[in-house]
Order: structure tokens, then sequence, then C-alpha cells
């Protein structure tokens, strides 16, 4: 499964194992000459000033450009304080989180052959992979750390290295030092998992989408049950659109996400983990998206990509995004970082749930 280009719900997905070229490259010291000499802006609103925490994000000043270079950035919300970490060109970076204790990246990473899991320590700068695909077949459909930063739990159609690919996805769970991936739900386009602070898994089922048709998905949470996969599992949520980018409240009560309701549109909902119905935090006309919410350190706030200014890229025909920060109710939207130009987008972005501070 690949990533269309022009589709930046699935781009912003990292559906990416048909990606293109990986050149991965340290950036060091400041932000001068980083992703092709274009630094977005940042808001210094008083509100977003106040909020705690470090974010990373993907900035590509050429997106759907071939060769194009992007840079991995860390930095605080206001980009008063902000450290590139590494730069890649032809758009094969996707899926970026933090550890729970805010010390190290997960994030993926395609090549025209294969696709890999890598995790970077933020204070070292060593990058290990212990997750990789062995065909081209292969793809990832979510990333999420568990509770206690040891193991990544990836959604693959693939063992790790393997030549067999499958046509549906599951979740596996795999020690984030490296070592043996146990499968932990059946493969049935399992993804976009999602773990709670007390060590819940939650994530998603759902048939594989087309760019016309979106099949049901379904939300469920269980325990992570040992060597026996998960248990207890019970459905949460199901809509008749695609729901993708879980993410856990810090205090393990709520899930944001987005639902996409066609292939250019998606906007944010949230619900309890208890169940229930859920609830719109965002609308958008039709052909605008938001994207893969996270929220605060302390819930008060989620940061998410998005497609609502309206910028379209020079070849009129593809969606540029960048983040912005809303409150947890949907209320107080507000830009945080982006570009202006018709060419640059901002193609991932997370919130370190642990407040941390920016490398140096």
């Amino acid at each position: 499964m690949t990533a269309r280009r022009n589709r930046p719900v699935k781009r912003a997905l990292a559906v990416l194992a048909g990606g293109v070229g990986l050149g991965v490259a340290p950036v060091s010291g400041s932000l001068a000459g980083a992703a092709g000499g274009a630094t977005p802006a940042f808001s210094h609103a008083p509100a977003i000033a106040a909020l705690a925490g470090t974010v990373v994000y993907l900035a590509n000043p050429h997106s759907y450009e071939a060769g194009a270079t992007q840079t991995l950035v860390l930095s605080t919300l206001t980009g008063l304080d902000r450290k590139a970490l590494f730069s890649v060109t032809d758009n094969t970076i996707g899926l970026v989180c933090f550890s729970p204790d805010g010390s190290r990246i997960a994030y993926f990473r395609g090549t025209k052959a294969a696709a890999a899991i890598d995790v970077m320590n933020l204070s070292t700068g060593r990058v290990t992979s212990p997750f990789k695909l062995g065909t081209k077949a292969g793809f990832i459909t979510g990333l999420a750390w568990s509770a206690d930063g040891t193991n990544l739990i990836v959604g693959s159609n693939e063992p790790p290295q393997s030549t067999t690919s499958h046509a549906e996805s599951a979740l596996w769970r795999v020690p984030a030092a490296g070592g043996h991936a146990t499968r932990i739900t059946p493969y049935a386009d399992a993804g976009s998992p999602a773990i709670t602070p007390n060590g819940a898994l939650v994530y998603v089922m759902s048939k594989t989408y087309s760019s016309t048709t979106y099949k049901k998905s379904t939300m469920w949470v269980a325990n992570l049950g040992g060597h026996l996969g998960v248990v207890g599992t019970r459905q949460i949520a199901s809509s008749s659109h695609f729901i993708s980018g879980l993410s856990a409240s810090p205090n393990g009560q709520t899930i944001a996400f987005s639902i996409t309701t066609d292939a250019i549109t998606s906007h944010l909902e949230a619900v309890g983990v208890g169940g229930g119905a859920a609830t719109a935090l965002t609308r958008l006309v039709s052909g605008r998206s938001d994207l893969l919410p996270t929220w605060s350190p302390d819930g008060s706030h989620l940061l998410f990509l998005s497609s609502r200014a309206g910028r379209i890229d020079a070849n009129k025909d593809n969606q540029l995004l960048d983040v912005y920060v809303m409150k947890a109710i949907g209320t107080d939207i507000t830009k945080v970082i982006w570009f202006s130009n018709s060419t640059a987008s901002v193609d991932l972005a997370a919130w370190d749930s642990a407040a941390a501070e920016p490398a140096h």
C-alpha cells in the first residue's frame, strides 16, 4: 500500500512503504539552512506561550516535489527554542511519537524497497531500528509506545524482516531496544494503536479503503495480555467512515481521533474509553482536513495538523498542512506553526506529554 500524493490524509497516516529514496543526515546546531532554508512561522500569543511541553514537527518546504528535503524538528510551541534532529529526502518520514518519559521518539521511515520503525534517543542522537519490514508490499498502519516505554506497538501487514506479506494488517509488540516481535491481534486491518497511561491498548479495525470507498471502522479497547496478545477486548466506537490517528488523554479517560469522510475531507472527534457517543471537536467544509491529534501534558488542549487555511500547492491539487492547537473541548482553535507560501507543508507534529524541555 502506498500513499497517494494527492491524498494528504493518507500521507499524514504514513502508509508509505512505496515511498522513494531515503537519505538521513544529522543536522547540527541551529536551524539556519535546515529544511531547504525555509523556516515556518510560530504563534507567540500569551495563551500559547503558557502551554507546557515540547513538540516535534516535520517541515517540508517543497511538499510533493520529488527529491524534496524534509527536516524533523524538536521545538517549543512558540519556536523560541528549537533544534533540527535530522533531514530526509523524498517524503519518507511519518508517524512520529514521543516515549512516555519524553527521552526518545519513534517514527516511521520508508524506502523504495522496504520500511522500518526507528527510535532516536533525544539526548545522544543515537538511532536504532527495532522493527524492519522486508518486502516492497509491507506497510505500517500505526505506532505507539507501551505505558512503561519498554515496547512499541506497531501496525503492519507483515512480520519484521519477513519475505511474506498479508493483505491486511495486524498489531505487533516489539521491544523498543530491539528483539523478537510478537503479533498480538489477527490480520484484520488493525491499526492506529494508542496506549493509555494505565497500559490499556486502544486500536481500530477497519477494512482497507480506496480513493472512493470508506468501509465501516470499529474502535476497540483491550488489555495487553503477556504472550496471549490482547485480552478483555471490547468495542467502544464505530463509524461508517475511516477512523485513524488515535491519541489517549493523559488521564486515560478520552480518545481523540480523526474521521475521514472522503478522500480529501476529515475532522476530529473524541470518545470516552468506556464507550458511548463520540463528540465532534471540529467540522470542516469538503476538501479540508484535520488530522492526527495529540494531547497537551495536562490534557487541557489538543495539537493537530490541518489544511483549514486553504493553502494549495503550486500544482493546485494538493492540500498543504499547518499545526493548530485547540482546547480539548474543541474551542479556541489557534494556528501555531505554519508556512505562508504555496509549496511548504508541516507534514507531521506530536506533543510530548511528559513536558520535557528540548534537547540541546
